[in-house]
């Protein structure tokens, strides 16, 4: 029967009562199998007692038996006489020995941390195990796995060779510990018993790394965090990694030792040369000191879009009310969003985007309606987008402060502007400062809206000061038509009331004496030289000295008519050409 690797055992039983007769004890006996060949010589000793005797016949594995089975008969029979005597003996069998074990090169294995056993059969494996077969021996394979003496697993039951073969990968995270010794044993056998057995060692790695790639819009680097699982060991590790796409820098897999100073340190890798807005893999395992490979982890990330050019002060041109902004190396696939703030609130936005035609490599933006002397800054970002995500770049951002005085609105005073010990023109704009006086000198003939105050009389002075201060420029006396103007305008109203007033008294004048000569040129020669139409009453005058005149009894139609003419032409306003010309020269004044 089958025993095992390459044997069987067949038993021997010699006549009874043999063994008893000295001369004619049996003490070898030869076989021949069924191919005519000797089998084998059998040194036998015989007791008095035993006539049975289990014997083991082993074969090589290129020995036909090994899978055609053997018979056996008795040859011959040596006696202790030293006499061989021939048997015709009666042929029994076949016996069949156990199929080898697998040979120390027919598998090579591999482990992936603690994930699974991979096996490598030898080119040959198949075909070897072919010339063991026939019709009545067809070997079958059994694997276990082992922790010590500890089975761990029945891994797999082949029924052929080729069934062995397609077995590649076995399983171990039921059972398998990081970094630990196993063994694989695989057994043969037929149906008509046991055959060889064969050890495999091989140990497991770590356990897979932890990674995580901190978020960053970064266009051009990113930094990757790896920590290895607590089961691993604390110390110097071999990190293989690879990043796809590559880089110039990075093609390929990247070996390196990474330092863990404890169990769940974290070590930053830092990829550069990265491509803007792109997508990438890291992948990374740990190598064990036996040169296991842990399952490999993997992280995704992207790249941001390229960061706007930073901003300097020189980038910002400002006054007390507006501010321009200029923007170079403008990429034209970008949105650029160009933000004004004031106290970190956003104020005001430009967005340009990459349909705008009028994008150029540099532009610029202007942001007006500012406060005077506002603290401002200006943020600029740039979007980019990756399988439809948007990006923003970290912002460039720079800070000002627009001015608090414009020269021109002093100019707009009607002042010439300069600045006090100094012969440089002043500048447009200006920041408070006390100790820069700006001289403001009226112009035109001006002076000064001041008056002297014990004279209260304008001082006639054309220049004061005025400084910027924080809230614009600061009080100072304005400019105003020079005072004597305004004095000749009332002395002239003064001589055109002056001459109609002696317009109005010549003009009375040469009324009364134009009536005094009408009187006398209406009367004629009388008695008394008074009048020349005669009354009774003339005498009485005359005689009375002059005075009968004033007798109320008497009238004289005439001299009434004459007095009432007279009346009326005092009581007649002057020419009106006369009053006109008075108020000519008034409103040429004016």
């Amino acid at each position: 029967m089958s025993t095992g690797y390459q044997t069987y055992n067949y038993k021997l039983t010699l006549p009874a009562g043999r063994s008893l007769v000295s001369g004619s004890k049996v003490t070898k006996v030869a076989l021949q199998n069924g191919a005519g060949t000797l089998a084998s010589a059998i040194d036998v000793t015989i007791s008095d007692t035993q006539n049975e005797y289990t014997l083991t016949r082993t074969f090589q594995p290129a020995d036909d038996a090994l899978k055609n089975g053997e018979t056996l008969k008795v040859l011959n029979v040596g006696l202790d006489t030293a006499i061989t005597v021939s048997v015709d003996g009666t042929a029994v069998g076949p016996f069949y020995p156990g199929p080898p074990a697998l040979a120390t090169n027919a598998v090579s294995l591999s482990v992936l941390g603690v994930l699974s056993l991979n096996l490598e059969w030898a080119a040959t494996f198949v075909s070897t195990w072919a010339s063991y077969s026939s019709t009545d021996y067809t070997p079958v394979f059994t694997g276990s796995i082992k922790e010590g003496s500890d089975i761990k697993s029945s891994v797999f039951s082949a029924a052929s060779a080729s069934a062995l073969a397609s077995t590649t990968t076995i399983d171990l995270t039921a059972f398998a510990k990081p970094l630990t010794d196993y063994t694989l044993t695989v057994s043969t056998a037929t149906q008509h018993g046991p055959g060889g057995s064969k050890d495999f060692t091989f140990k497991t790695g770590n356990k897979k790394l932890m990674l995580t790639a901190p978020a960053s819009v970064s266009p051009t680097a990113r930094t990757v965090e790896i920590q290895m699982d607590p089961t691993s060991q604390a110390g110097d590790h071999t990190i293989k990694y690879t990043l796809t796409p590559g880089t110039t820098a990075l093609t390929g897999e990247q070996t390196k030792t990474m330092t863990f100073a404890t169990q769940d340190a974290v070590v930053s890798e830092v990829l550069g040369g990265l491509t803007p807005l792109t997508a990438y893999q890291f992948t990374a395992v740990i190598v064990s000191a036996d040169g296991v490979l842990s399952e490999s982890s993997s992280v995704s990330f992207s790249t941001g879009p390229t960061e706007p050019t930073a901003l300097t002060t020189s980038d910002v041109v400002f006054t007390n009310t507006q501010a321009t902004v200029t923007i170079s190396n403008v990429d034209s696939s970008l949105t650029y969003h160009v933000v004004l703030l004031k106290d970190g609130v956003e104020v005001d936005r430009h967005t340009i985007t990459p349909s705008d035609r009028r994008k150029r490599a540099t532009q610029a933006v202007t942001f007006e309606n500012l406060e005077p002397h506002g603290v401002y800054s200006v943020s600029i970002t740039t979007v980019g987008t990756v399988n439809g995500v948007a990006i923003t770049s970290t912002a460039t951002t720079v800070s000002f402060q627009t001015y608090a005085c414009e020269t021109s609105d002093l100019v707009a005073e009607g002042v010439t502007v300069g600045i006090q010990g100094s012969t440089v023109a002043p500048a447009d704009h200006y920041q408070p400062d006390t100790n820069v006086i700006f001289v403001l000198t009226c112009q035109n003939g001006e002076i000064l809206d001041e008056k002297d105050t014990v004279t209260d009389e304008y001082t006639e002075s054309i220049s004061t000061t005025a400084t910027c201060t924080a809230t614009g420029w600061s009080a100072h006396i304005p400019c105003i038509t020079k005072p004597e103007e305004v004095k000749d305008d009332a002395s002239g109203l003064l001589t055109g009331i002056i001459v109609a007033a002696v317009l109005v008294l010549l003009l009375v004048i040469i009324i009364i004496f134009a009536i005094l000569r009408r009187k006398r040129r209406s009367g004629g020669a009388t008695e008394n030289g008074t009048s020349k139409n005669y009354s009774p009453r003339d005498n009485e005058i005359a005689a009375d000295g002059g005075e009968a005149w004033r007798n109320p009894y008497y009238t004289d139609a005439r001299d009434i008519s004459e007095k009432k003419k007279e009346a009326k032409k005092e009581a007649t306003p002057p020419p009106a050409t006369e009053l006109q010309t008075v108020v000519v020269v008034e409103e040429t004044k004016e």
